[in-house]
């Protein structure tokens, strides 16, 4: 019966740290988190959008090239 228990005991220790080890693989391996990206609002709808896709034009940013075409009467 001990040589059972000491076999139990030794099989849930390599799990545990096969375990740990594939954890730290992964987190190690996974991205560093990015900066959020700056949203910005179209001068014609209002509509937000990430920076990287609007369209600028005159200094101000539109969700399109039609937005900007059509430009928001003042």
């Amino acid at each position: 019966m001990l040589k059972l228990l000491i076999w139990i005991v030794i099989a849930w220790l390599a799990y545990t740290a096969w375990k740990n080890y594939t954890h730290r693989q992964r987190a190690a391996a996974s991205p560093a988190p990015q900066e959020p990206e700056q949203m910005v609002a179209c001068a014609h709808c209002g509509v937000y959008l990430p920076r990287a896709e609007a369209v600028q034009e005159a200094g101000s940013h539109y969700c399109s090239a039609e937005h900007a075409g059509l430009r928001r009467p003042r």
